[in-house]
């Protein structure tokens, strides 16, 4: 739908009208719990799809931006089309360091679906109130998060992709020893505002760094690896959080996205990692035919050998003949 460098600031906007819902969809499921009941909420939230099926037809194909489209495939080609995805990204470094962030994150980081209302419930023992609360400023942080990022343009770097994650795995894993209501509205606004950045970062990453005819196999390997894999992280946090509580289950969910920066960081960062990034281009190099008449070095003629070799500048008569026409030094002796 939008240009190229235009994406970042797109996935930015997407991702804050998503987590301003977010932070108005719990107040107001709240009340119309309050005064209607649990199940005509459920009716509401079905009809509300009417509006993105009008929002669809609404769009005007003819203003899309044109890109080159592979064939279509059916029956088990489609799968073959989603292996081609994972290919890409399996021959691609960047792309492959990138999905490791990825799926660490998505498996063991997204998962406050269960980490809030037991953190509400059995750490702080509260209610609903303060469940919408953590559930707020989770949605806070990340709409504040994700209005920054639609400032930037074009590709993420991996300084940034690195910080961000870092940051979103310390933050979740320090509200395991955060004791009050204050201390933990905190760390959730600021694990919203990385969750955020890193997230929309990621998105804008997996689809520049993806060719146009390979682009929508690419992001169906990204969805899978990164939102396929959050039910297998809830059932992980949820045991963990049966068995030593709700705090080891926030270390559990936030330590690995920190672990998983950090490698990112050595992969990218260390010594050699440039060269590393780009195996194509430098096999390029070595296979470019050498010219025979460069193979050899010609030998260096010693000075005692050559004698005087310095420069000399040619004489020219002073005097011509009649008719003679005045010679002119070439453009070597002049230089």
């Amino acid at each position: 739908m939008v240009p190229r460098e235009r994406l970042l600031n797109a996935v930015s906007l997407n991702s804050a009208q998503f987590n301003a819902s977010r932070i108005v969809g719990p107040g107001l499921a709240g009340l119309l719990i309050a005064l209607f009941g649990t199940p005509l909420l459920f009716l509401l939230n079905a009809i509300s799809f009417l509006a993105v099926i009008y929002g669809l037809w609404l769009m005007r194909p003819s203003e899309l931006m044109p890109v080159t489209r592979a064939a279509a495939a059916q029956g088990l080609a489609r799968l073959r089309a989603m292996g081609d995805g994972a290919r890409f990204v399996l021959t691609t470094p960047k792309l492959r360091t990138t999905f490791l962030i990825i799926a660490v994150c998505g498996m063991f980081g997204f998962n406050f679906n269960i980490l809030l209302p037991l953190e509400a419930k059995g750490v702080l023992h509260a209610g609903p109130s303060i469940f919408g609360l953590l559930s707020s400023a989770l949605g806070a942080g990340a709409l504040t998060g994700a209005l920054l990022l639609a400032k930037r343009g074009g590709m993420p770097t991996n300084r940034r992709l690195v910080t961000m994650a870092a940051a979103f795995g310390l933050l979740e894993a320090s509200v395991a020893i955060a004791a009050s209501v204050q201390l933990v509205l905190v760390l959730m606004a600021l694990t919203g505002f990385f969750m955020s950045t890193f997230s929309a970062s990621v998105n804008t990453r997996v689809q520049l760094s993806s060719p146009s005819e390979l682009r929508g196999r690419v992001m169906s390997v990204y969805t899978m690896v990164f939102i396929g894999t959050t039910p297998v992280g809830n059932l992980l946090v949820s045991a963990v959080a049966g068995h030593w509580g709700v705090p080891v289950s926030f270390a559990i969910s936030g330590i690995p996205c920190l672990l998983a920066a950090l490698a990112a960081a050595w992969i990218w960062f260390r010594p050699g990692a440039a060269a590393d990034a780009q195996p194509a281009a430098s096999a390029a190099v070595r296979e470019v035919p050498a010219r025979p008449e460069l193979a050899t070095p010609l030998p260096r003629p010693s000075l005692a050998a050559a004698g005087d070799l310095r420069p000399t500048r040619p004489t020219y008569p002073s005097r011509l003949a009649p008719g003679q026409p005045r010679l002119q030094p070439r453009a070597a002796d002049r230089d």
